[in-house]
């Protein structure tokens, strides 16, 4: 009993429940968790009504994720509204995917034919449960995405491994469906079926045989699933306003940015320090151009070396490639939101790296890789300790982001979003002015900045601040509603009706839009002229 008490799977998860014990007591943050959770009632059981809202694809936010909305719903009926619940059910689901993740990193190991694949797995699966680039995954109540399609993501592979093709093809849909990460998994398989499998030969010349032709075309379900995943999910991120166009920026950066990416999630993972909610995207990307110009070296002069050694390490440039491609979505590539990076971008792309520093590890001398191994889990476990306490609540998140980051200007943005509420209207402007000091173009301080204005009767002070928000973001839908709404209190009807139009053009079900513009077409008898009401009829707007 007690020897099945202390077996790796056991100790693996009481290691990332206990990393992460702090975030029991957190309570929700002011990035995400307001709209997504605390004013949100679609998610509140799992009625008819909700679980049909839940699977509808929604702009706002940009994600398809009905299994994760199930998720909250089920909290929800356990819990209610109290943070600890939410945070005890990503724990569990992270705890059980660094579980999954001992299981599938001992079967490539022993795959590998490594010495001490036990030891490798164990190892590995305590970097990965422990590491402080994990706790914006579990410790951020919105992104429970991340745990619950990571767990997804990883039971795929673990039954794929076993020749179990069906589980693993069931489990992939849920994965996607609980976040669209995982789209190039079919990628990371056929990687796989190289090295460690052997299922498919280096040369492309034994690729056209009948049992490797078996292994391609075994791939197409996961490859359906996958295109129809990213279909969906392209077309929200448009939608939303959250994709950047070329014109923003071009395709020469998207390359400098996504090799950015790959130096930096290394980097954080050899060296986990500074960790922040948000890295922002410069507002002029060519302030960038050295770094990136450097990241573009170190990502080529990485690519050669892992091709080089590729016969005697094949594991490398196996790691390597898995770590690019599962990298490849949230890069840069196809630019998505203001962040240059992200530390919940890593969940995935770093299981690699935690495979191959476990498989390091235990190579050394017992005692020494016990003794090395343990030190470095107790230290990364201590960071990842520190780092979710940040997460306690919105005021100590954005305090201790802006008191690493100086220059940060979201921490800046959330702080006057805190003063905002609670009604403190000058520091709040203050922070808002301070975010634009240090990014000009930064949409959402102009558009926090305008409501505040509006609400103290600055409105036409307001007005060159939506115009602003939306020429940093052309698609956000909110801006265009809060636009109407203040030149609807300066009493400029026809412009706010425009406007409105406009944000029911991104988002036709928006029913404060819809009151607002049947506000703004009333004549001065107050009532809505019948063109507009036959209009109105033919988009499909309730009457």
């Amino acid at each position: 009993m007690s020897r099945r008490l202390f077996s790796p799977p056991i100790l693996v998860a009481l290691a990332a429940i206990a990393a992460f014990l702090p975030s029991l007591g957190n309570g929700f943050v002011n990035l995400d968790d307001g709209w997504y959770l605390l004013t949100n009632p679609h998610f509140k059981g799992w009625t008819l009504e909700n679980i049909k809202w839940m699977f509808t694809p929604w702009p706002r936010g940009g994600h398809y994720a009905p299994l994760t909305w199930m998720s909250f719903g089920l909290d929800w009926s356990l819990w209610g509204m109290r943070p600890m619940g939410y945070h005890l059910t990503s724990n569990l689901l992270h705890a059980g995917g660094a579980v999954a993740f001992y299981f599938v990193g001992l079967r490539l190991f022993e795959d590998a034919r490594t010495p001490k694949p036990d030891a490798a797995a164990f190892l590995a699966a305590l970097l990965f449960a422990v590491h402080p680039l994990r706790v914006e995954s579990v410790a951020w109540a919105s992104e429970r995405r991340d745990v619950l399609s990571g767990l997804l993501y990883l039971l795929t592979i673990h039954f794929y491994l076993r020749r179990r093709l069906a589980a693993s093809l069931a489990c992939y849909a849920a994965s996607l469906l609980s976040k669209s990460m995982g789209m190039t998994l079919p990628f990371a398989l056929i990687l796989l079926d190289f090295y460690p499998l052997a299922r498919l030969p280096a040369s492309p010349r034994g690729w056209v045989r009948p049992p490797e032709r078996a292994v391609w075309l075994e791939k197409l379900p996961f490859l359906a699933l996958a295109a129809a995943i990213a279909a969906v999910t392209v077309k929200l991120q448009v939608a939303s306003g959250a994709a950047w166009p070329v014109e923003k920026l071009s395709a020469v950066w998207r390359v400098g940015v996504a090799c950015y990416g790959l130096m930096f999630y290394l980097a954080k993972t050899a060296l986990p320090l500074g960790l922040v909610p948000l890295y922002p995207m410069p507002s002029r990307i060519e302030d960038m151009a050295p770094v990136l110009a450097l990241s573009i070296l170190g990502g080529v002069c990485a690519t050669a070396l892992c091709a080089l050694r590729a016969k005697r390490s094949p594991a490398l440039l196996t790691v390597w490639a898995f770590y690019a491609v599962s990298l490849a979505p949230v890069s840069g590539l196809a630019q998505i939101g203001p962040q240059i990076a992200a530390d919940r971008y890593s969940y995935i792309p770093c299981l690699g790296w935690a495979l191959l520093l476990g498989w390091g590890v235990s190579r050394l001398p017992r005692n020494g890789a016990w003794a090395a191994g343990g030190l470095w889990i107790l230290l990364l476990a201590g960071l990842t300790w520190r780092q979710t306490g940040i997460w306690r609540d919105s005021e100590t998140l954005w305090t201790a982001t802006a008191a690493s980051y100086p220059r940060h200007a979201p921490s800046r943005l959330f702080l006057g979003n805190i003063m905002d509420g609670q009604g403190r209207a000058d520091e709040a402007r203050g922070y808002y002015l301070e975010a634009l000091s240090l990014e000009p173009g930064y949409g959402a301080a102009h558009n926090n900045l305008a409501n505040l204005l509006v609400r103290l009767d600055r409105g036409e002070e307001a007005l060159g601040h939506y115009e602003a928000a939306l020429r940093a973001s052309p698609g956000h839908q909110a801006v265009h509603y809060n636009w109407g709404v203040a030149l609807l209190r300066l009493g400029r009807r026809g412009e706010a009706a425009e406007h409105f139009r406009q944000e029911l053009g991104l988002a036709p079900d928006h029913e404060p839009s819809l009151r607002g513009l049947e506000a703004a077409l009333r004549d001065t008898r107050g009532r809505t002229s019948s063109q507009e009401k036959e209009n109105r009829g033919k988009r499909g707007f309730p009457r």
